[in-house]
């Protein structure tokens, strides 16, 4: 067990040292401030400052024992996965989803606060209020659901929707 890190974690530093291919896809998307535990953090900013390098070449590259060490045991584990495509994806959308999460709870933190020092309405914020709605559609969309939408009313006689 790697104190600190999630399994996640772990197997996403093991696959972008196995898979090159795999590095251009999902480093972009990884927040290294986000990897737990210390020793995978060096590991990954290695990665990100040479993504093209052989994962044994990181070796010199990690500031210390710990992450030479788990770079080297996680080398050694040497596991292929089947479709690697798939786990490809999966942590993309992984990734992506954790990256809107951060973003809505920033925006939520931001009303809050606009809130708390201007003491107005909620109307005030409606922009803000609309990007918050708009990144959770996506987080919905990502998990296979659908978002409610803001636009309610009467749309049609007497209130019903109308289809013509």
């Amino acid at each position: 067990p790697v104190s600190g890190s999630t399994t996640r974690e772990r197997d996403l530093v093991a696959l972008l040292l196995s898979a090159k291919d795999a590095r251009a896809a999902l480093l972009p998307l990884v927040e290294v401030a986000d990897v737990r535990d210390e020793r995978l953090r060096h590991i990954v900013v290695a990665l990100t400052t040479r993504p093209e390098a052989d994962a044994e070449a990181l070796m010199t590259d990690l500031p210390d024992e710990g992450s030479r060490g788990l770079l080297a045991a996680l080398l050694v584990e040497d596991r292929q996965p089947e479709d690697r495509a798939a786990l490809v994806g999966q942590f993309k959308i992984h990734l992506e989803r954790e990256q809107r999460l951060k973003r809505q709870r920033e925006l939520a933190r931001e009303i809050a606060e606009n809130q708390a020092t201007t003491g107005q309405a909620a109307a005030v914020h409606d922009d803000q209020f609309r990007a918050l709605h708009e990144e959770s559609k996506i987080v919905y969309g990502i998990a296979g659901g659908v978002a409610q939408s803001l636009d309610h009313g009467p749309r049609g006689p007497e209130g019903v929707e109308t289809h013509e």
